[in-house]
């Protein structure tokens, strides 16, 4: 059986602690076809607060992200 697998990459802001767990699961409970699979990485953006610098700062770090 070969298995095609497909490499899913986000970036998150720091302060973002569910979406590392709660995409892969979602994307698991939808896999109709065994014979696919994914891996998820995450990344992380520095953010302290929500607020326009701190989105502006936390876009800096965007390549270093990727």
């Amino acid at each position: 059986m070969n298995t095609q697998a497909y490499r899913v990459d986000q970036i998150v802001p720091s302060s973002n602690t569910t979406m590392e767990t709660e995409v892969p699961a979602m994307q698991r409970s939808a896999i109709v076809n065994e014979d696919v699979g994914f891996t998820f990485h995450s990344s992380r953006a520095p953010m302290k607060t929500v607020s326009q610098d701190e989105l502006t700062a936390m876009n800096g770090h965007m390549a270093r992200c990727a």
